[in-house]
């Protein structure tokens, strides 16, 4: 039975597969460790990828957390699944910031931390078994990097998944975002999913719908990015420069690219965006932030010549998003890249041998695409 997704759907009610039996909740559980693409993480976060760590964690004298994540930009999720009807609905909020409260009395013992996802993880796998997993080798000690120091700061983003966002629950979040966290440390938001059979009899399928409150995530992204920036200095292009010439490149290619980066500096400049370097120590990135869409990169340039397409991160500028994609894509070589790209969060990697022949292409593309006219 194949199970998919679609975010922000309403369909019939008689269509709904309600999450019934004993271990409902433990169901709802299941179906967002297996399937982290269901997670909006590209809504809130510089990330790409929704990672899952562990789950039915016990925290000495605080209970047992659902589900523990992070992210490829280190955030830390604790999330908590409620199905309504359930007659501790209304306690949600005290048992997530229990968890938070366990979790921050540990907030100085980093080995103590890895250790309890090692023995909860499925497979019991340690954290950087995991990282191995969803990440490349040279982004994993930044993602780590920023774990810790999250970790250390008791820093964390609170996730209420439930089969329904009730009256209740969003009155709870927009007080708590709104009136308590105004340190930033606990940014929330609940997350709704609701499963459907397919009216197709000969699929015989299942689909997820999505959806989230609050419905704009901008402000919680807003918060996260003030949190991000606190624990980790932004880099500046000398940091990115000097790492740059540190790579092992070919001369002629070294060339070529610092060429691109300046005709795209220039670009982005005189469309009044700006230039974001990232925060990661190890590998610092070239972000441009064009004026029209201020909150995403639709590329980052790393300093060992890579270039990403964040085509997933581009959502909420739908309509830029699709256009960029499409005009890429006639490019065979990149469309090949694209088509072939297994990652769920959207990003799609491209070697210097790979987009490096087609920077022109690329610079007139973003020029058409994001430049104001």
């Amino acid at each position: 039975m194949g199970v998919f997704y679609r975010k922000n759907e309403k369909l019939e009610s008689k269509d709904e597969i309600k999450f019934e039996g004993e271990e409902k909740e433990k169901k709802l559980e299941t179906l967002l460790m297996e399937n982290p693409e269901l997670f909006p993480v590209e809504k809130i976060s510089e990330a790409a990828d929704w990672i899952p760590l562990a789950r039915q964690i016990g925290i000495q004298h605080h209970g047992t957390l659902d589900i523990l994540a992070t992210d490829d930009s280190g955030n830390l999720y604790i999330v908590e699944c409620k199905i309504k009807g359930n007659q501790d609905m209304k306690t949600i909020r005290g048992q997530i910031t229990d968890y938070v409260a366990g979790l921050w009395k540990e907030r100085g013992e980093w080995d103590n931390f890895r250790t309890l996802i090692k023995k909860f993880s499925p497979g019991k796998k340690d954290l950087d078994e995991i990282l191995h997993e969803k990440l490349k080798d040279d982004e994993i000690p930044d993602t780590k990097e920023a774990m810790k120091q999250n970790f250390e700061d008791g820093k964390y983003v609170l996730v209420y998944a439930v089969d329904r966002i009730t009256p209740g629950l969003r009155d709870v979040i927009d007080w708590h975002n709104s009136e308590v966290d105004q340190a930033h440390k606990y940014p929330s938001f609940a997350l709704e999913l609701k499963k459907y059979r397919s009216k197709d009899e000969d699929e015989k399928s299942e689909f997820i719908v999505v959806q989230n409150f609050p419905y704009d995530l901008r402000e919680l992204q807003r918060k996260l990015r003030k949190q991000t920036t606190e624990n980790r200095n932004a880099n500046t292009e000398s940091d990115w420069n000097k790492k740059f010439m540190e790579s092992e490149i070919k001369a002629e290619q070294r060339s070529q690219i610092e060429e691109f980066k300046q005709k795209l500096m220039k670009m982005v400049y005189d469309d009044g965006g700006r230039m974001d370097y990232g925060t990661g120590k190890n590998m610092p990135v070239v972000m441009p932030k064009f004026y029209s869409t201020s909150l995403r990169s639709p590329i980052k340039l790393k300093a060992d010549g890579v270039i990403t397409l964040q085509l997933g991160l581009m959502e909420e500028y739908a309509e830029e998003a699709e256009e960029f994609k499409k005009k890429i894509s006639e490019i065979d070589e990149l469309d090949k890249s694209i088509k072939a790209s297994k990652s769920k969060g959207g990003d799609v990697p491209l070697e210097i041998n790979t987009w490096l022949p087609y920077k022109d292409k690329i610079l007139e593309i973003l020029n058409e695409v994001f430049v104001r006219k």
